[in-house]
């Protein structure tokens, strides 16, 4: 019987190789990320941003190369699919230490950022001649600016944020801030949740636009030499969890409208202490201390079950 042979013919050596590119090429692609990479012109943008920088001792912006994808770069992160710039992290790391602190100026070509959503350049020493090229960033909604000195932007602060209809988180705590309009002719700020303008130099009223801000959960307004009555119209925001009144000149008492709420966890104010405390049944924590409060501690206290912390010192209270 015949046996059967098996014959066996060597693989073509461009067989081979093609097939080794083809795998090469699949790997490649699984392995690649999506990203069209940085948008020429806000890769332009971003180096001239970093032309008025004249003061960088951590290095933070070395990775700010030409020749580098600006998606790459340290505090920059860009959409995977479009490529564009949506946030700009340059927070100094050690926020109390200004050795670590970039300095320089603020150089309007961020508004060139369009796709921006993100923008935080707190506790740096930074300057700017305006802030109206916020008002061309549409897209933020979470803008922190603390301890960048503002002072010379006082006039238009509040009208190029105004315009930031998406605006959900606004923290400009100690800028040196010194205007701020009693009202507003239009509020765009429906989005805004959070709000921080504390420790600056307002030295006015409290003003009534902020009544409009009906999506508010957190408002500091603390150390900013507010003085007068608190207004009534506090009332309209019945979603607020956090407020900060404390440490400013504030006059009369605190307002009966306050206990309407239902979701106020936090609360920090000036003013004789109300007798409708007993009320505020969703109180966590309280303090009024560093006032000029006079009289008795209301009894209604006592009906605070949920409260947790509790803060009077520094005052002429007395115990019935």
């Amino acid at each position: 019987m015949a046996s059967c042979t098996r014959t066996t013919h060597p693989v073509p050596r461009h067989y081979s190789f093609g097939l080794w590119l083809t795998s090469i090429l699949l790997f490649t692609a699984a392995t690649t990320p999506t990203t069209k990479g940085c948008v020429e012109g806000e890769r332009d943008a971003l180096l001239d941003f970093k032309t008025g920088i004249v003061k960088d001792p951590s290095s933070r912006l070395s990775s700010w190369r030409g020749r580098v994808d600006c998606c790459r770069w340290s505090g920059v992160v860009c959409d995977d699919t479009t490529g564009h710039v949506v946030e700009l992290n340059l927070q100094n790391s050690d926020p109390y230490n200004y050795e670590t602190s970039i300095g320089g100026e603020i150089r309007p070509s961020l508004l060139l950022l369009t796709h921006l959503e993100r923008l935080n350049l707190s506790h740096n020493d930074l300057s700017t001649d305006g802030l109206h090229w916020l008002s061309r960033l549409t897209s933020l909604r979470y803008l922190d600016m603390s301890f960048v000195n503002l002072s010379m932007a006082s006039h238009d602060w509040l009208q190029a944020v105004n315009m930031l209809s998406s605006l959900e988180e606004l923290h400009l705590h100690d800028c040196g801030l010194t205007d701020i309009p009693s009202s507003l002719s239009h509020v765009n700020l429906t989005a805004l949740a959070t709000l921080d303008i504390s420790d600056n130099l307002f030295n006015s009223t409290i003003p009534n636009w902020l009544w409009k801000l009906h999506n508010l959960s957190y408002l500091d307004l603390g150390f900013s030499m507010f003085h007068g009555a608190i207004p009534a119209g506090i009332g309209n925001l019945t979603g607020l969890r956090e407020l900060y009144l404390g440490d400013n000149s504030l006059s009369g008492p605190i307002p009966t409208e306050i206990g309407i709420w239902n979701s106020l966890k936090l609360i920090d104010l000036s003013g004789p202490v109300p007798t409708e405390i007993g009320i505020w049944n969703s109180l966590e924590y309280i303090d009024l201390s560093d006032n000029s409060l006079l009289g008795p501690i209301p009894a209604g206290i006592g009906n605070l079950t949920g409260l947790r912390e509790l803060y009077l010192g520094d005052n002429s209270l007395s115990v019935d």
